[in-house]
């Protein structure tokens, strides 16, 4: 009897010492990953559920695999020990059930996709008409990446799972967990022949290149947040080009291998995905294999469409405000004896307010749209010192002006173009006299659209011009407040740019659609000289209420024949200086005829409307509301953050009583 106490009690010992161990195996393996790192960053609640999950699965199955065989091993029981090893096998059962059960029920409530998802897009990485390919996965997982986000050596990434933030599944992260990097100008990537980096201004050929990452043929810009849609197959699902080459197409007419055996194009990719997701909601609503039906997916979509939206949003806030149009100053200097004008421009990416809370992108000379008014003197000796600031091309061409062949600004015939962190110098003698402008040469279509133009006056030394008591330089234009997308598959092969259109909602008065239109204030009897210049793709018809106008010159030169009228047809690049005399008190109008122009967006009233008020004059309690709301609109701006200096002017010039 006391053999068998003695041997009972060597067991109990060493089942206590068993139980003490696996505790301790299951202490350092739940926290193995923090011992590893020397800074512990804590971890949401999510994330340590899936973290552990595995590890206490693992290590209650050792647990209980291990009494097992101790109550093999150990053939005579008593009823105490049957109890405990009943206790320590059931118990971590329960426990470890439970813990899932609850851990998955957690993770498919406050995930994004509320519960597991199987995503796919196709890939293909180009560098200098190089394919290249990540490196091949070792082991028995076939894998690179992590059990959310990978690929399988197939060009195809595969989002499976619990999604609990779309940013888990980006583009970058997916580079790196697979072991490389993404950016805007950056694309780093394992392959079976070492690490490969590409970035801006790396050669291909010889010549700068860049990246450009295109889904489902449309150029991204932040290729680093963009989250494939959520398609279980491909097509639909995304097909990304990663491209590293010369120039800088919007678009591309390449596509995916899967979508080429599939015959899909990306002309009917919207139409076709919509057909596909009506079948697949069918099949899916009697799935159930634990994937989301498709008004999930639906749900999903918007997310990450709202996602991309807010990318481009904090992209624009990014961007440096624009400032409220001057008249750039020219510094003197002399050389030889010779007195020259020097002025100094440059061109980079601005946030501009088109009209009242409307802020877009657009490219400015000097922060500024239109750019700052240059004005000279026939004959003078000018140099201009353009930098380019931002990631185009550009240059700029003297409208009006008859310089030198090679001072004209058109790129591949007088100049080649100014690339981005260069400077070109222009110099020619101004002339003739009038009113002129200035605008970029490089696909005009779409860089005039973006804002690259300005105002030059070349004054006429032996022209009076004291009879007029005020001077007004209008600048019009139109613009497209949506998203500047092009539409070719390729760039030209002679101009080197992409096809572009623009539908426009937004008609321009220097810059502002009413009412951010800044009101002219007048006093009556003055005699105003008004000088309009066409820089938008349309024909203007400016119509005056209550008065009328002479036209004096037309592009620069005097008008023979010298006739009033109140409605002035003006074409694209026309520029007409009008006499005016201020006789018939009121507040009026002065506005382009062409109804659709006087719309913001297809609502009235709005676009290309210019206010004429007389000063002393008590304006309608109708126009007073309006002023009223204008100004308490910018009040508000004003408290703001970011609010452009044009329209803490323009709240200014709104109180005319």
């Amino acid at each position: 009897m006391s053999t068998n106490n003695t041997f009972l009690n060597i067991n109990y010992k060493f089942l206590i010492l068993l139980v003490v161990f696996l505790i301790g195996v299951l202490g350092v393996y739940a926290h193995g990953e923090e011992d590893g790192h020397v800074e512990v960053q804590e971890e949401s609640m999510a994330e340590v559920l899936k973290s552990k999950s595995v590890a206490y699965v693992i290590v209650t199955s050792i647990f209980i695999l291990a009494l097992v065989l101790f109550s093999i091993f150990l053939k005579k029981r008593s009823e105490s020990l049957n109890w405990i090893l009943f206790l320590g096998i059931a118990l971590p059962v329960i426990f470890a059930t439970v813990y899932l059960a609850g851990s998955t029920i957690y993770l498919n409530t406050t995930s994004v996709t509320k519960g597991p998802v199987h995503w796919h897009a196709d890939y293909q990485i180009f560098a200098c008409g190089e394919r290249l390919q990540l490196v091949d996965p070792e082991g028995i997982s076939n894998k690179i990446g992590s059990s959310v986000m990978h690929e399988h050596n197939d060009d195809r990434m595969h989002v499976e799972g619990v999604v609990m933030d779309l940013e888990d599944v980006n583009l970058g992260n997916y580079f790196e967990i697979a072991g490389g990097h993404l950016e805007k100008n950056l694309i780093m990537l394992p392959t079976n022949e070492g690490q490969k980096a590409y970035g801006e201004g790396d050669l291909c050929k010889g010549q700068e290149s860049n990246l450009k990452v295109y889904v489902n043929g449309k150029k991204i810009e932040n290729p680093e947040k963009y989250v494939p849609s959520p398609e279980q197959n491909v097509p639909p699902g995304d097909c990304i080009l990663f491209e590293f080459s010369q120039g800088n197409a919007e678009t591309t007419d390449k596509l995916c291998e899967s979508w080429e055996a599939n015959e899909w194009t990306y002309e009917n990719q919207d139409t076709m995905r919509s057909s596909s997701s009506t079948e697949n909601s069918e099949d899916e609503h009697d799935n159930s294999d634990g994937h989301h039906d498709m008004d999930g997916m639906e749900d999903i979509s918007h997310e990450i469409e709202e996602m991309s939206d807010m990318e481009d949003q904090k992209a624009l806030e990014d961007l440096p405000l624009e400032e409220s149009q001057s008249t750039l100053d020219p510094e003197i200097i002399y050389e030889d004896g010779k007195e020259i004008k020097v002025f100094r421009m440059w061109i980079e990416a601005i946030k501009k307010e088109i009209r009242p809370g409307v802020y877009v992108e657009a490219w400015g000379f000097n922060r500024q749209v239109p750019g700052p008014e240059l004005r000279v003197d026939e004959g003078d000796n000018v140099r201009v010192i353009f930098e380019n600031k931002h990631n185009k091309d550009h240059t700029i061409h003297w409208h009006g002006q008859h310089v030198q062949n090679s001072m004209d600004g058109v790129p591949g015939i007088t100049q080649q173009v100014v690339k981005p962190k260069e400077t070109f110098t222009y110099e020619f003698v101004a002339g003739p006299s009038g009113t002129h402008a200035y605008h970029c040469h490089v696909d005009t279509d779409h860089h005039i659209d973006m804002g690259m133009y300005g105002p030059f006056i070349v004054e006429d030394p032996a022209e009076d011009n004291s009879k007029y008591d005020r001077e007004i330089v209008w600048m019009l234009s139109s613009f497209n407040t949506k998203k500047h997308d092009h539409i070719a598959e390729e760039s030209d092969y002679f101009s080197g740019h992409a096809q572009y259109k623009a539908e426009k909602d937004a008609f321009l008065i220097n810059g502002k659609a009413f009412p951010a239109t800044t009101p002219i204030s007048v006093k009556e009897n003055e005699l105003i000289k008004m000088r309009l210049i066409n820089m938008g793709k349309e024909p203007y018809s400016m119509h005056m209420h209550g008065h009328s106008f002479i036209v004096t010159h037309k592009d620069g030169f005097p008008v023979e024949n010298k006739q009033e009228m109140d409605t002035l047809p003006i074409l694209p690049g026309e520029r007409y200086d009008l006499e005016m005399r201020m006789k018939n008190k009121g507040a009026w109008v002065f506005h382009d005829h062409i109804t659709p122009h006087v719309t913001n967006d297809g609502f009235y009233p709005g676009g290309m409307i210019g206010l004429i008020l007389y000063e002393n004059f008590e304006i309608p309690e109708s126009l007073r509301d309006l002023l009223g709301k204008i100004t308490e609109y910018n009040k508000k701006a004003t408290e703001m953050e970011h609010v452009p200096e044009s329209m803490e002017q323009e709240d200014h010039s709104m109180h005319m009583e």
